[in-house]
């Protein structure tokens, strides 16, 4: 009787666990329930190794928006280097590239692209990278909308506009992956973006008095009707801009999450269509010398340039394309401290608000469910 009775408990046990070994699968690295508190001592230290690295991954996503915003201005703004924005785009592309065909060949089973050497693997991916044509020609339309908005609106309206992405993406989201948010991070994220807002309005040069000589005035009456016609185009093309922001990063993010391709996959995919979107350009704009005006700090740029590629593919990887534009939103604090220290950049204690209401919520967020 008594081994009976073992025999049925024995059994029992082995159900149960080949029960939860089936489930396993099924409860995904983003299922949102894997991530609730009440979780945490369910998943153990899976789950807290996750979490590790998906809050790396941000952070230093949003530190190298930061680094690049200032070494940037950096070299435009204080050097005067005059070298080509493709060349250091294209050259940043192929530092990726590079990057990525090294990790594949580092683990050469961790995707279903067909096997081989690694010049056939490399190969077959680029010949099966047609899907990943899609955000590259997208942000070479950015980038032209880019040109079209700055030169029609001032800046600080520009980088208050363009804060829309987030709510672009938050909703592509809704469409393309079924994702849905609480209404307590809806409120966490607008409140996220008037800081952003906050931030950016403070941080711009004082406008001129209202008034002036009578010839400024009749320079100004003459020139309203296009003015008005020009700011609304500048306007219209930053919420483009936004918009295609926010659909690129969830299609990628769709890409990523999808198929069995690896990020180093991916990653080399896009490159492999921006390299030739922006080399050719880089040649275009000067046949003789295309990398004229580089120095060490333009050599630098375009690294962090193929490192923000890489960890926009890792942060959607491992959280979302949300969590990506609420990196590049925060990242502003940073930009704004650092710029003041370095360059006498400004501050005041309305910044200094808007870059607590952003550290906060972006905190919060991660909290609330």
């Amino acid at each position: 009787m008594s081994s009976r009775s073992s025999g049925r408990e024995l059994e029992q046990v082995q159900t149960r666990d080949a029960e939860l070994e089936a489930s396993a699968p099924t409860r995904g690295l983003f299922d949102e329930s894997a991530l609730k508190p009440a979780a945490a001592g369910e998943l153990g230290g899976l789950w807290s190794a996750e979490a590790r690295v998906r809050t790396l991954c941000v952070a230093l996503l949003c530190m190298q928006y930061a680094a690049y915003a200032l070494l940037r201005r950096y070299s435009t703004g204080i050097l005067k280097e005059p070298w080509s924005a493709a060349s250091v785009l294209g050259a940043g592309e192929a530092i990726k590239f590079g990057v990525s065909l090294f990790n594949i060949g580092m683990w050469p089973g961790a995707s279903e692209a067909p096997q081989g050497s690694l010049s056939e693997r490399m190969c077959s991916l680029i010949l099966d990278s047609g899907k990943m044509a899609v955000p590259a020609f997208i942000y070479l339309a950015m980038n032209f909308l880019g040109f079209v908005s700055l030169s029609r609106v001032d800046a600080g309206t520009f980088a208050i506009v363009q804060q829309s992405k987030v709510f672009f993406t938050a909703a592509l989201q809704r469409l393309m992956l079924g994702r849905t948010l609480s209404v307590p991070k809806w409120g966490i994220l607008t409140t996220l973006v008037l800081g952003v807002c906050l931030i950016s309005l403070e941080s711009q040069p004082s406008r001129a008095c209202a008034g002036g000589s009578a010839e400024t005035a009749a320079a100004a009456a003459s020139l309203s009707a296009w003015s008005s016609s020009a700011y609304a185009v500048g306007v219209a093309a930053v919420f483009t801009d936004s918009a295609l922001s926010g659909f690129a990063t969830v299609y990628f993010e769709k890409m990523l999450k999808t198929t069995r391709l690896t990020v180093w996959d991916r990653n080399l995919q896009l490159a492999f269509w921006s390299m030739l979107i922006y080399l050719p350009w880089a040649l275009y704009d000067n046949p003789s010398e295309p990398f004229f005006g580089w120095s060490a700090v333009t050599a630098v740029l375009a690294l962090l340039g193929a490192l923000g590629g890489i960890l926009v593919a890792l942060v959607i990887k491992h959280a979302d394309g949300l969590a990506k534009n609420l990196a590049t939103a925060s990242s502003i604090v940073l930009t704004t401290g650092a710029s003041h220290l370095l360059f006498s950049g400004p501050m005041s204690a309305e910044i200094i608000l808007g870059c607590l209401v952003v550290v906060i919520s972006g905190f919060t967020y991660q909290k609330v469910e």
